[in-house]
C-alpha cells in the first residue's frame, strides 16, 4: 500500500482543477480531516458517503459549488432550491435517478447519502464541480464551473454589441442571461428572448430556431451550449476564451453542424477579472460561411 500516492497521479474526480495542492499525499489529507487513508481514497475517487467528503471539503477550505456565498444557507437546502428553479419536484428528481423519494429529501434535509449520488444530482442540474475554492470572480484556465458565475461588464457587452450591430437582425437570445449584460445591450430593432437555468428559463428545454444567439456562455459547459446553439440558431456570437474553439473536435463539431468562423475580435480581459493566460475574443460563427475569417482586436 502506498501511502504516498500523489493526488495529480490520481486525478482525483471530486477536487476541482483549479486547486493546488502540490505536496499533498493521501496521508496528509487524511490526516488533515480526520479520516481513515482508505476512506480518503475513495472519497477523492468519487466513492463513499457525503459525511466524509464534507470532512475533506473542511480540510482543504473549499466551498460546496452550488451554494452561495452567504454561508448561512445549507448545502442540502440550496440543492431543493436549484431543484426548484428547473422546475422538478422531488418525485421526478428521484425517478430521473432511479432511487427512492426518501433519498431525495434525506439529501435535501439532512444532507446525507452516498457521493454517487450527488454527483449523479448535480449532473441534472447541469452542475459539473462538486467542490471549488471558495472565490466570488474566477476565470480558470480549463472548463471550471466556476467560470459560470463570472458576468461580463456591461461595458464590455455594450462595445461587443456595438461591434457587430450591423450585422444583428431578426431574433436574437441570450441564453445564459446572468445580470443581463448582453440582453440590456441588444439593439432596439430585434426580437430579443432569453434563457437563465437559475431563473427556471433553462437554454437546453428551447427549440424555436432563432436567427442570432449571443452571450457569454458557461465555459464549464461550453461544448453543450455550442452544440445546441449549432441546432437552433443561424448566427453565433459566443464571449469565450479563444481556445475553447481551436481543439479537433470543436472544430470538427463546427463544422459538421455546417458553420465556420467569420469574424474574431480580440477582446481585453476586464481588469475585474483574474488573468487566465489565455486570449478572450468575440466570436462569431455562421452558417453556410464559406469565406476567410477576420481578425480583429478591440
Amino acid at each position: 500500500m502506498d501511502h504516498l500516492f500523489q493526488l495529480s497521479q490520481m486525478q482525483s474526480i471530486i477536487l476541482p482543477i483549479t486547486i493546488k495542492i502540490p505536496n499533498a499525499t493521501v496521508d496528509s489529507l487524511a490526516r488533515d480531516s480526520g479520516l481513515a487513508w482508505k476512506t480518503t481514497r475513495l472519497v477523492l475517487k468519487g466513492q463513499g458517503t457525503i459525511a466524509s467528503l464534507d470532512r475533506l471539503r473542511v480540510a482543504l477550505k473549499l466551498k460546496w459549488s452550488w451554494t452561495p456565498l452567504d454561508q448561512g444557507v445549507a448545502p442540502g437546502a440550496a440543492l431543493a432550491a436549484r431543484r426548484q428553479a428547473k422546475g422538478l419536484s422531488q418525485r421526478a428528481m428521484a425517478t430521473r435517478l432511479e432511487i427512492s423519494p426518501q433519498t431525495i429529501v434525506t439529501l435535501e434535509t439532512r444532507f446525507a447519502g452516498r457521493i454517487d449520488t450527488l454527483r449523479r444530482y448535480l449532473r441534472i442540474l447541469r452542475i459539473n464541480d462538486v467542490l471549488i475554492v471558495p472565490s466570488k470572480r474566477l476565470v480558470p484556465g480549463q472548463n471550471d464551473a466556476a467560470a459560470d458565475v463570472v458576468y461580463t461588464p456591461r461595458d464590455l457587452a455594450y462595445k461587443i454589441q456595438q461591434t457587430f450591430a450591423s450585422e444583428i437582425r431578426g431574433s436574437v437570445l441570450d441564453p445564459a442571461r446572468g445580470d443581463g449584460a448582453f440582453y440590456n445591450a441588444f439593439p432596439e430593432w430585434v426580437d430579443k428572448h432569453w434563457c437563465e437555468a437559475s431563473e427556471g428559463q433553462d437554454f437546453f428545454d428551447w427549440s424555436t430556431p432563432v436567427d442570432w444567439i449571443v452571450t457569454n456562455p458557461p465555459w464549464s459547459i461550453f461544448r453543450d451550449f455550442l452544440t445546441h446553439s449549432l441546432r437552433i440558431a443561424d448566427n453565433i456570437l459566443f464571449l469565450a476564451p479563444l481556445t475553447h474553439y481551436t481543439t479537433k473536435s470543436r472544430v470538427k463539431l463546427i463544422a459538421d453542424a455546417g458553420f465556420a468562423v467569420k469574424r474574431i475580435v480580440m477582446v481585453p480581459t476586464p481588469a475585474d477579472w483574474p488573468a487566465s493566460g489565455f486570449q478572450l475574443a468575440a466570436v462569431w460563427l455562421q452558417k453556410g460561411w464559406k469565406g476567410p475569417a477576420k481578425f480583429e482586436t478591440m
